[in-house]
C-alpha cells in the first residue's frame, strides 16, 4: 500500500471511536463536549430526548446532577474521579442500567466512559433475589410463612444467652387435618394449615414466636412467660384451634394437643427431642383423663341402673308388704 494512502492516527482513532462498544465523551471543566462517539448518543438518548450532547453536565444531569461540583472539587491532577457508578435510566417501559466512569486527563479536560450494564445488572439482581430467597427458605416455612426449626433454634439460643426468665416452649400437635386432605384435597388441607398458623400468631401475640416444625406440628417460644402463664396461653391456643374453620364453604373442626416444656439451659437442648418427650407426657395425661372420664361415666350409668333395680325391687316387694300387714291386722 502506498504510504500516502495509509490511514493516519486521527483516522484510526476515529474508526476506533465508532466501533468501540462503550460511549466515550471528552469534555472540559465548563462541561462543553469536543468529542463524542455514536455510542454516547445511543446510550444517553433517554436522558436527552432533544439529542443535545454539547454539554456533558446537561446530558448527565438526570442521573448525576452534582457532577460539575464533584469534578471541580477533585484534588487529583489526573486519574479516575468517578469510578463505575451505576445509574438506572427509564424511558417509558424501557429500563437501562448505565455505568459512568470519568477520567481526569489534565487540569481542564475529562473523558467520560459510559457503558450499558443492563444485562450484568439484571444478573446481579437475580443473584441477589436468589440468595435472599434461599436465606428466607433456610429460616421460614414456605407454606405458612412461619419461622421454621432453624430460626426457632436461633431465637431460642438468643433467649438463653440473654438470661432472665427461663424460656418455655409450647408444642402443638394438630389433629384432624388428614380428614380435610382426604375429603377436600391437599390444596384445601394446605389452606387449613395456613389459617391455623394465622390463628396461632394472633393469639400468641408479638412477644411470643410461633414456628412450624413440619406437618401438623407447631411450637410457640415464650420468652417472657413463666410456666403458669404459658399454660394459660396454651389453653387459649387450644380454644382458638377448636373454633370451626370454613373449608370450601363447609364448617370443619380440628383439635390440638398442647404440651409444655421448660428449656434446660444446662444441657445442649434439642427441640425435637423435647417435643417428642413433651408430647408423650401430654398423650399419657390425656389418656389418663379419658380413662378417668370413662370410669366416671360407667359409675354414673351403674348408679342409674342400680337405682332403677332398687325401684323395681321396691315395687315387687310392696304387695308382699301389704299382704303381711293385712295378715298381722287380721290376727289382732
Amino acid at each position: 500500500m502506498d504510504p500516502a494512502q495509509e490511514p493516519d492516527d486521527l483516522e484510526l482513532l476515529t474508526d476506533f471511536l465508532y466501533i468501540v462498544p462503550v460511549g466515550l465523551m471528552r469534555f472540559h471543566m465548563n462541561g462543553l463536549v469536543d468529542l463524542a462517539n455514536p455510542k454516547v448518543a445511543q446510550l444517553l438518548t433517554p436522558l436527552v430526548p432533544d439529542g443535545d450532547l454539547s454539554n456533558a453536565y446537561h446530558a448527565l444531569a438526570p442521573v448525576a446532577p452534582d457532577l460539575a461540583r464533584r469534578l471541580n472539587d477533585a484534588t487529583i491532577d489526573s486519574g479516575i474521579v468517578v469510578d463505575h457508578e451505576r445509574y438506572t435510566v427509564m424511558a417509558g417501559k424501557h429500563r437501562a442500567d448505565l455505568s459512568l466512569t470519568v477520567h481526569r486527563v489534565d487540569q481542564i479536560s475529562f473523558i467520560a466512559v459510559i457503558e450499558d450494564v443492563t444485562a450484568q445488572a439484571e444478573q446481579e439482581r437475580q443473584l441477589r433475589e436468589t440468595k435472599a430467597d434461599l436465606t428466607w427458605r433456610r429460616h421460614y416455612d414456605t407454606l405458612t410463612g412461619l419461622p421454621n426449626r432453624s430460626l426457632l433454634e436461633i431465637r431460642l439460643a438468643e433467649a438463653v444467652a440473654e438470661g432472665g426468665e427461663t424460656p418455655v416452649l409450647l408444642f402443638l400437635d394438630i389433629m384432624g387435618t388428614k380428614a380435610v386432605n382426604d375429603t377436600k384435597g391437599y390444596a384445601e388441607g394446605d389452606a387449613l394449615l395456613v389459617e391455623i398458623a394465622r390463628r396461632l400468631v394472633a393469639v400468641a401475640g408479638p412477644d411470643n414466636l410461633v414456628a412450624r416444625l413440619g406437618g401438623e406440628h407447631f411450637v410457640v417460644l415464650c420468652r417472657w412467660l413463666d410456666e403458669t402463664a404459658a399454660g394459660d396461653l396454651g389453653s387459649r391456643l387450644r380454644e382458638a384451634i377448636a373454633a370451626p374453620f370454613e373449608i370450601d364453604g363447609d364448617p370443619f373442626h380440628v383439635s390440638t394437643l398442647v404440651a409444655l416444656a421448660n428449656v434446660d439451659q444446662r444441657t445442649n437442648f434439642d427441640v425435637l427431642k423435647a417435643a417428642d418427650a413433651a408430647m408423650q407426657r401430654a398423650k399419657l395425661e390425656l389418656q389418663a383423663q379419658q380413662d378417668a372420664e370413662r370410669q366416671r361415666q360407667k359409675m354414673e350409668a351403674l348408679g342409674r341402673m342400680m337405682g332403677g333395680v332398687a325401684h323395681e325391687i321396691n315395687n315387687m316387694l310392696q304387695p308382699i308388704g301389704l299382704l303381711v300387714q293385712d295378715m298381722i291386722e287380721s290376727k289382732l
